[in-house]
């Protein structure tokens, strides 16, 4: 199981009720990606009503293996009012789909999606205009994936913490220091500090008996 850290001798990286929204911003292998499925799960294991959405089952895999779910695999289902009716009970409901529009109707058929922490992954494939006008507003969201790949206007947006995995794009924050892969640099304000990943042994330690 993998944790989020912070640089000041490892202890752990949580965001504030202060950070939201925040912004993720990473290019492909970079570990933004990683670093919010990690993010996602220690957030769902504090007791925290999260909605995952993301392009792909890989995805929401990833998720299910960070907060050790014991499940066969992932399977698409269109979320209609009976089945987000049940949803509404869970902690964590999860949204896959690389077509934006399907992700419109599942979230829209999810009546509590806005007393839940918001996940976005892939937002250079899901964030469009479309669906930048529902989620903009949300006071908890956390927006992942690469920034100048994104279609939406989210540059109107005051985003109260970023964490950089990558060099921003034109037009945003100051450049990132040089940081090795799964390293990133956490803002809000004028507070600067590094986030990265650590393993917990204890718990890899309880999966392996």
């Amino acid at each position: 199981m993998w944790q989020p850290s912070s640089g000041e001798a490892g202890r752990s990286f949580r965001l504030a009720d202060r950070d939201y929204p925040c912004i993720i911003h990473g290019a492909e292998k970079s570990g933004a990606s990683f670093f919010t499925i990690a993010l996602t799960a220690d957030l769902v294991r504090q007791g925290q009503p999260v909605v995952f959405i993301c392009a792909k089952s890989a995805g929401v895999l990833a998720l299910q293996r960070e907060l050790e779910l014991l499940a066969p695999g992932v399977k698409t289902k269109e979320i209609g009012s009976q089945t987000a009716a049940q949803l509404e009970e869970h902690q964590l409901v999860t949204i896959f789909s690389h077509r934006p529009a399907d992700i419109l109707v599942h979230l829209r058929a999810l009546h509590d999606w806005a007393e839940r922490v918001m996940v976005i992954k892939n937002i250079d494939t899901l964030l469009t205009p479309g669906v930048w006008a529902t989620v903009q507003s949300h006071r908890q969201l956390i927006l992942s994936g690469d920034v100048a790949s994104t279609s939406a206007p989210i540059l109107e947006r005051n985003f109260r913490s970023s964490i950089a995995f990558s060099k921003w794009p034109a037009g945003w924050l100051d450049i990132r220091q040089p940081l090795p892969t799964y390293a990133g640099e956490y803002r809000h304000g004028k507070i600067v500090k590094q986030v990265f990943l650590s393993e917990d042994q204890q718990s890899s330690a309880r999966v392996d008996k």
